[in-house]
């Protein structure tokens, strides 16, 4: 349990942090950041849905975490986007 306590901390205290991408070398417009963050974000929910048959054990959420940033960070990239300079 505490494992899946402190993974939906993590996720919890990271939505908070602005995250800073660019695309073509410049801040999108905030709208269309956070509609393509939403799609992407879900896209990792998917995704480490997808997987959570084949993870299991202690640390299962904190990997399923992993999956889903993953995911989302790959689907940003694939839409354009870069982390923005000093971004981490």
């Amino acid at each position: 349990m505490r494992p899946l306590l402190a993974a939906l901390a993590v996720l919890a205290s990271s939505a908070c942090a602005p995250v800073e991408w660019t695309k073509d070398g410049a801040a999108p417009s905030p709208q269309a950041l956070n509609e393509d963050l939403e799609v992407c974000r879900q896209q990792g929910v998917r995704e480490a849905r997808y997987r959570a048959a084949d993870v299991s054990g202690p640390g299962a959420a904190d990997r399923l975490g992993i999956i889903a940033g993953r995911e989302e960070e790959r689907c940003m990239r694939l839409k354009g986007y870069e982390r923005a300079q000093g971004a981490k």
